[in-house]
């Protein structure tokens, strides 16, 4: 056999491959004066659509409806900023709305669980070659983060639910992003306290790694233990907080350096540290990875949709 056709067969072969990425983002609260927790997913959505993600791969599920509230004099349209770019909503499809939220059904679209008779118009279905991210906001405290005032997702429900996950083959490295109050707590049960962590790179580690550490997760969340979440902007003709700081920094962030493609900047969880971009946030953002170095958790692997190879021109 040539040299030719063995490149030829091999980036046929290679042409099949495909790495997609999954992404659920939730807003566990509802009521009009919780718009920001609406728009942080929404904010997220957009940014995901901007690097190349298909519609497809993006779970959305929002307890507050609020793009379609009849309070809203501008909807659908849903803003970060009062004078900012509207988001398009063109091609979003919810997954799950208003009541249709909970903690119970939130797990078990993680774990591939879902009643064939459900309402929600999407499926979650991620593998083990995916890298997944799980981003949620909403009112939290201690350990926990509460869905529309009714019942509770615990700190130790969080971890269950992703060593799950890993066990079923549904990542292969997985991003858990928390905007609410005292929402590095939910790190807890997956890497340990602080107290039992050790300081690599400014990012939390299990100290020792830890026997039985979940595999491939990083975690970054917008307030340490006793600590708030804050918003940003406010909208005077809405009279509510537009956005949450953590999100829309964090957002900022990554449309102006994570790039798709080959030619990608490769940044890392260590460049996001260490880059200051959350500094301005009212709160002390928590960064901790299960990794042992940190340099190899680069966020263009999670934010951007995934890499189809194309064959070579022979």
């Amino acid at each position: 056999m040539t040299l030719w056709r063995t490149v030829a067969i091999l980036s046929i072969i290679v042409a099949t491959v495909q790495c997609t990425n999954w992404a659920i983002l939730v807003n566990t609260s509802r009521y009009w004066f919780n718009y920001r927790h609406s728009e942080n997913v929404i904010e997220m959505y957009s940014l995901l659509r901007s690097l190349g993600w298909q519609d497809e791969h993006i779970l959305v599920l929002d307890s507050g409806m609020t793009p379609s509230d009849p309070r809203h004099p501008k909807s659908p349209v849903m803003r970060a900023h009062p004078e900012g770019t509207a988001a398009s909503l063109e091609t979003l499809t919810m997954g799950q709305q208003d009541l249709e939220v909970t903690a119970a059904d939130f797990r078990s679209l993680l774990l591939g669980m879902t009643d064939p008779h459900s309402t929600s118009k999407r499926r979650f279905s991620p593998t083990s070659s995916s890298n997944v991210i799980v981003y949620i906001t909403g009112h939290g405290g201690e350990k926990f983060i509460k869905f529309h005032d009714q019942h509770e997702m615990l700190v130790d429900d969080f971890a269950h639910t992703f060593r799950a996950m890993h066990g079923a083959g549904r990542y292969g490295r997985l991003l858990f992003l928390a905007d609410t109050c005292k929402s590095g707590t939910l790190f807890d049960s997956i890497v340990g306290e602080k107290g039992e962590t050790v300081p690599v790179d400014g990012i939390e580690i299990p100290a020792g790694h830890m026997s039985g550490a979940l595999p491939g997760f990083v975690g970054i969340a917008s307030a340490s233990t006793g600590e708030d979440s804050y918003s940003m902007h406010h909208d005077t003709e809405l009279g509510v907080a537009l956005i949450d700081q953590f999100t829309y920094h964090l957002s900022q962030y990554v449309r102006e350096r994570v790039t798709c493609g080959p030619a990608a900047d490769r940044v890392t969880l260590g460049d996001l540290v260490y880059s200051g971009a959350l500094r301005p946030i009212s709160s002390t953002a928590r960064y901790a990875t299960t990794e042992v170095r940190p340099s190899a958790s680069r966020l263009d692997e999670f934010f951007c949709p995934g890499v189809t190879w194309k064959p070579y021109t022979i």
